[in-house]
């Protein structure tokens, strides 16, 4: 059997390995089940976007260049690199690894979460939508999949400064619901997953 995370991933098996698969199941995100904070902070936050297909120089050449607060999270090998680059920028800062509990108060304060890159799937912006975080994402990969238009996000159609400042302009400019935008990912906890991968499983026995 073949089993995808993603109906992108699905699309990328049927065109280089001449293949149907047998399910999309979605990988299993770590769900927060408490109240969504309705109090944000002015911050962004990103989840490790240093890799090639990750867009990390585009979404920091706009932080550099639109001026908003980014707090970015996660370590590559890349980083230093990162930070060195963009040292003298300072509504940037590199977080490196954080704990848990740390992620959690950064995602849940964050007045959004910035994906620039093209992802198979995405766990990251799953996780800052389960505490209301709204996304700002690019109009590709799984962000399709997982961001509701105007519901839980915004989409920019193309990575350049210009797209990305007038997506922007209107996620600032929404009021956004934040317990509607928890509630909009919850087939993507752990429970759905294994109860999925079980049901593929019994199914081909």
């Amino acid at each position: 059997l073949i089993i995808a995370n993603s109906n992108f991933v699905r699309d990328r098996i049927k065109k280089y390995w001449k293949r149907d698969i047998e399910s999309v199941i979605y990988p299993p995100v770590q769900i927060f089940k408490g109240e969504p904070k309705e109090k944000r902070e002015n911050y962004f936050v990103s989840g490790a976007p240093f890799e090639e297909n990750k867009g990390g120089v585009f979404l920091f050449e706009c932080a550099k260049e639109l001026k908003f607060n980014l707090k970015v999270l996660g370590s590559s090998s890349r980083l230093n690199k990162f930070k060195r680059r963009y040292s003298k920028v300072e509504n940037i800062e590199f977080l490196g690894r954080v704990s848990e509990e740390e992620k959690e108060k950064i995602l849940s304060g964050a007045k959004g979460y910035i994906g620039t890159g093209i992802e198979d799937f995405g766990i990251f912006p799953v996780e800052a939508m389960s505490f209301g975080t709204p996304v700002l994402a690019y109009y590709a990969g799984g962000y399709l999949e997982s961001v509701i238009d105007g519901v839980s996000g915004v989409f920019f159609k193309e990575r350049n400064i210009q797209s990305f400042k007038e997506a922007l302009k209107v996620f600032n400019g929404k009021r956004w619901g934040y317990i509607k935008i928890q509630s909009s990912v919850s087939k993507f906890s752990k429970e759905s997953f294994k109860k999925e991968l079980e049901r593929v499983i019994l199914k081909n026995i």
